[in-house]
């Protein structure tokens, strides 16, 4: 699979969002890749699910300190992610690396770009309003 790539049109220009999304870039590529193990996918897939966890708090937390009018909406997005998150990687645990199927990549990459583009940057508009 080709790289999943982080360019500077993803930018929201907030830099604790911005170097979490990059990470969270890195992770994905390293599960989407064909060289993960299958002995290395249960950490693959904890450390994407912490990673997760730690940036929707921290983006949360400072939507909140900043009084975001749209902090809820945000979150409903987020929990999406969880719950969709959770079905994929529970048939990738299952399959091992045999389970990351084009449905698996094409969710992770397009919901990650499009959430960025929409939800995230319209947030940092706001910090700038």
């Amino acid at each position: 699979m080709d790289a999943f790539v982080f360019t500077d049109d993803l930018l929201v220009h907030v830099d604790v969002i911005d170097n979490d999304h990059k990470e969270l870039y890195e992770i994905t590529n390293i599960l989407l890749s064909s060289s993960a193990q299958s002995g290395s996918m249960d950490a693959i897939v904890s450390k994407l699910w912490q990673y997760t966890r730690d940036h929707f708090r921290r983006e949360e937390e400072l939507m909140a300190s900043k009084n975001y009018n749209k902090l809820n909406e945000h979150k409903t997005e987020h929990e999406y992610l969880v719950f969709k998150l959770e079905q994929l990687t529970g048939h990738l645990m299952e399959e091992g690396s045999a389970g990351i199927t084009a449905e698996m990549s094409t969710f992770l990459t397009t919901w990650l770009k499009e959430h960025i583009e929409s939800y995230d940057r319209q947030f940092a508009l706001s910090l700038s309003a």
